[in-house]
């Protein structure tokens, strides 16, 4: 038996941890564990007659690492978004700050398959004068909130459904600089949601501008996932 689950995020340290804790080796299963560009992948394995042990880890590990987990046996973040999308026939937006059209990229490069009819919309807007533009957002709200900030990128998200046909958008604001030692730099903002409920996520992301942005559009989809999934984890522990 095999599980193969996919995470995003370098975990590989907080991952041998948890196989620690249980004494996986003991219950006569054994896991393996890789990461590249920001992704995790995790093998669990295990004989047939162990199966009751292999299921009761495999849950143990989904549980502990919910907020991270986005499928099983995906290659990518960007294609396992692609396929939900295509599936549940949605068409999703971006309205990017931050992130400066990486989302839309990534999304766009990382698929075999033509997005055009799932990907209807994708605006970069850094700039208060573009968004007031674009989304109608009162330039009164400027005054009172910073576009870095929790309230400007639900705004973000709010207008971007607005002037879109998408049924469910992503929208980032933050600050991404190679001044690594900037003040706020990697304070990150990702907003998910569809006409019935927006939902933000604040993050903390280190390294070099270009880092910053590698996690921003992993997290990004993350998010995407766990929205498209109502952050059901069942396909994981499902046999």
């Amino acid at each position: 038996m095999k599980r193969t689950i996919n995470l995003v995020g370098y975990l590989k340290d907080d991952v041998n941890s948890f196989f620690d804790k249980i004494e996986l080796n003991l219950k006569g299963l054994s896991f393996n564990v890789s990461e590249r560009y920001y992704e995790t992948t995790v093998e669990i394995m295990g004989d047939e007659e162990l199966r009751e042990e292999f299921i009761d880890v495999v849950r143990r590990f989904a549980d502990t690492f919910k907020n991270f987990v986005y499928g099983i046996n995906e290659e990518n973040v960007y294609k396992c978004a692609y396929k939900l999308l295509k599936d549940k026939n949605l068409k999703v937006a971006f309205a990017e700050g931050v992130s400066a059209g990486r989302l839309a990229s990534e999304f766009v490069c990382q698929n075999d398959e033509s997005v055009a009819e799932i990907l209807v919309e994708a605006d970069v807007n850094l700039s208060k004068e573009s968004q007031i533009r674009r989304y109608g957002i009162l330039p009164s709200f400027f005054e009172t909130y910073q576009l870095e900030s929790v309230e400007a990128v639900y705004e973000l998200a709010r207008g971007g459904l607005y002037v879109s046909t998408a049924d469910v958008i992503v929208a980032t604001a933050g600050i991404a600089s190679d001044d690594e030692m900037a003040v706020d730099n990697g304070k990150c903002f990702i907003a998910v949601g569809d006409n019935k409920v927006i939902n933000v996520f604040k993050h903390n992301f280190t390294g070099s501008k270009n880092k910053i942005m590698q996690q921003l559009a992993k997290f990004s989809f993350l998010h995407l996932i766990k929205k498209l999934r109502d952050n059901n984890l069942e396909y994981v522990t499902r046999f």
